[in-house]
């Protein structure tokens, strides 16, 4: 029994995860471009790099929280 279930996990592993993107964003969502400042940009990415998600995704849980915050 052990021997099959360890048989799942192993064929698990090669398929790749559903999802890799980051939680927020939805991989058949549009996009659109933003000018952002340069100074503001490199403090993006920065904070996009020590966190490990893409910028899109920081970008879009900073508006969503900007827009629902009174």
């Amino acid at each position: 029994m052990s021997k099959d279930f360890l048989n799942q996990i192993n064929a698990g592993l090669g398929t790749p995860a559903k999802s890799q993107n980051g939680i927020l964003q939805d991989k058949n969502e549009k996009t659109h471009p933003v000018q952002v400042r340069e100074s503001t940009y490199r403090e993006l990415k920065k904070i996009a790099f020590e966190k490990n998600i893409k910028i899109v995704d920081l970008v879009d849980s900073l508006l969503k929280y900007s827009l629902t915050k009174k």
